[in-house]
């Protein structure tokens, strides 16, 4: 038996090459699918519901930024999976970065597989959050048609009350799509660090640089105030260089002197002291002895008898004449029109009114203690 030695081909390209090749058609791909992502994002941010698509028969322009197709196909996922078709995008951009990048590329395929999962988690949540006024489809929640009835058959399974219920949903909701989705991204435990150490020191450096900013600007609105103080105090010294203050005379307090001295030697108002009244009044009896009494007549027995026997005669009762006592007690016309004369004329002066009956009446002796 006839033995050979089998001869090998040599490869068409060198090991370098090769791994060059790998590592541009990574980063192709990358580019595609983050491309791919764009257009999600545009075909969503873009869709309206009078379009036309597989549900919607108009012949009409599609508004849709992709045109028909892009209407199309955000209509099916809008009415399916309602605002969790955003998941979508936000998957492929990561992992097309991660394409791009070279990092974790080997996690795809092990991950990938559960991204219908975490689209469907996207639509559930937001069947729990209140649809708003610009929603077109009022009959159907933001999570679509696989949303709504996904919460309906959750909320029946729970034992509670259906606002505890869907309070509690949205919560499990929201945790377990923010866990899909960082597991189908292809995050791992060391990203995961590397992410929070980035947050943890990112904060406290910008906290550092906010303060300082904090700082500088208070050093700086510090200079600026002893800066505007000292060109105030340098424009005051010009000025008093420029115009020397005027000297006063030694004796610049006599006119002020001699007006107080003249003010206090003005006579004082007229009062009822120059017509006799005195400073101080004291009840006093109007005279300061008691008077003697008369000496009685003597009568005689007869007229004594007389006297004793006989009553004495009641006195006559008389009406008094009021009106001519009130007549006597009016002053005249005469004496008012002298007494409004002398208070207007004592008004005019500054002074008080001082009418004859003030004058020519006197007060009993007042006697001082």
């Amino acid at each position: 038996m006839a033995s050979y030695q089998a001869r090998q081909r040599d490869p068409l390209l060198d090991q370098g090459t090769q791994a060059m090749l790998e590592r541009r058609g990574r980063e192709l791909l990358g580019v595609v699918l983050i491309a791919a992502g764009f257009a999600f994002m545009l075909l969503l941010g873009s869709y309206s519901a009078d379009d036309p698509g597989w549900m919607v028969a108009t012949d009409e322009a599609a508004q849709n930024l992709l045109g028909r197709f892009g209407a199309a196909v955000a209509s099916t996922l809008m009415i399916i999976v309602g605002k969790g078709a955003w998941a979508i995008p936000a998957i492929l951009l990561i992992w097309g970065l991660r394409y791009v990048a070279h990092r974790g590329t080997d996690r795809v395929l092990g991950r990938m597989v559960f991204a219908v999962i975490a689209v469907a988690l996207a639509s559930a949540y937001a069947t729990t959050v209140p649809p708003g006024p610009d929603w077109p489809h009022q009959g159907v929640g933001l999570g679509g048609l696989f949303g709504d009835t996904a919460m309906g058959f959750l909320m029946g399974i729970l034992p509670f009350q259906a606002g505890i219920a869907l309070k509690l949903l949205s919560l499990m909701m929201a945790a377990g799509l923010v866990a899909m989705m960082l597991f189908v991204m292809g995050f791992d435990r060391e990203e995961l660090k590397a992410i929070a150490r980035f947050l943890l020191v990112g904060s406290i450096i910008s906290y550092n640089a906010v303060v300082g900013l904090m700082g500088r600007g208070a050093a700086g609105s510090l200079r600026a105030a002893q800066a505007l103080q000292e060109r105030r105090l340098e424009r005051r010294a010009m000025l008093a260089e420029a115009e020397p203050p005027v000297a006063r005379p030694a004796d610049w307090k006599a006119p002020l002197a001699a007006r107080r001295a003249s003010m206090a030697r003005a006579e004082p108002p007229v009062s009822e002291a120059r017509y006799g009244a005195p400073d101080a009044l004291r009840a006093e009896p109007r005279y300061g002895q008691p008077l003697e009494a008369a000496p009685a007549p003597k009568l005689g027995l007869i007229a004594r008898i007389r006297r004793a026997v006989e009553p004495d005669p009641e006195p006559e009762l008389v009406e008094p004449d009021y009106a001519a006592l009130r007549d006597a007690d009016a002053p005249s016309e005469d004496r008012i029109r002298a007494r409004i004369g002398d208070a207007i004329r004592a008004r005019a002066h500054g002074a008080m009114p001082v009418t004859q009956a003030a004058v020519t009446r006197r007060e009993p002796p007042v006697l001082r203690p």
